[in-house]
């Protein structure tokens, strides 16, 4: 990727009314009382791309102008003559995909690489950044739609915070004598500590140090999912 030229803010962005108004319709929508930006990932399907209005578009000129006319953020082509090109979501706005490790060929910009395998979506996306000035920038058609579209690697902080959260679970769950609720939770941490899970290494550590699962390991818990008894 170029180094990206992003034009200024226009005088006005921030007060812009139309745009104050889709992010709040937005927020109305997945997380009213959180602050920005929110402290834990939201309910998977709180939001979709269809609840996000446009209106980024209309600045489509500003963003053609100050990359070397027209030139797509990320493999310089120039796009305008031949296709029109999008101002797009550098972090993307309604979920977040990653590619998996097994994929077997490279594909480019003008090839989607049918071969290449996805972990499952996470939902939503970056939907606090939807509107903000500073997260778009222009793509050509094929980076945008069949090349980059809503791949975006996750930190690994997003998955540790999930983890603590459901550790955090686990004695609530005693408290209240559930077996159903403290299945859930080991359920839970059983998944983000497989051998195929993302960051299961730092998982197991956390899982293992954690005070709040009274001696339990990450081996414990995967033996018990193993042998079904937490289903």
């Amino acid at each position: 990727m170029i180094a990206y030229v992003r034009p200024p803010e226009p005088a006005g962005f921030a007060t812009d009314a139309a745009r104050l108004a889709a992010a709040k319709a937005v927020r109305d929508k997945v997380a009213p009382t959180q602050p920005l930006p929110p402290a834990a990932p939201m309910p998977a399907q709180s939001v979709g791309s269809d609840d996000f209005k446009d209106v980024w578009g209309i600045h489509k000129r500003a963003f053609i102008d100050a990359q070397g006319r027209g030139k797509c953020g990320y493999c310089e082509v120039r796009v305008t003559a031949s296709s029109p090109g999008d101002v797009e979501h550098y972090r993307p706005k309604a979920e977040l995909k990653e590619a998996s490790d097994q994929g077997t060929r490279k594909a480019t910009p003008r090839r989607r690489d049918r071969t290449r395998k996805y972990r499952p979506p996470l939902k939503p996306g970056y939907w606090w950044l939807a509107y903000e000035w500073d997260n778009w920038l222009f793509a050509c058609t094929h980076c945008n739609s069949a090349w980059k579209g809503n791949q975006f690697p996750v930190a690994m902080p997003r998955v540790a915070q999930s983890l603590l959260r459901t550790l955090a679970d686990f004695p609530a769950a005693v408290a209240e004598g559930s077996a159903a609720f403290q299945k859930s939770v080991l359920r839970r941490l059983a998944e983000a500590c497989r051998p195929e899970a993302q960051f299961a290494g730092m998982c197991r550590r956390l899982v293992d140090a954690a005070p709040e699962l009274g001696g339990l390991t990450a081996k414990n818990i995967l033996d018990l999912d193993a042998q079904g008894k937490l289903a």
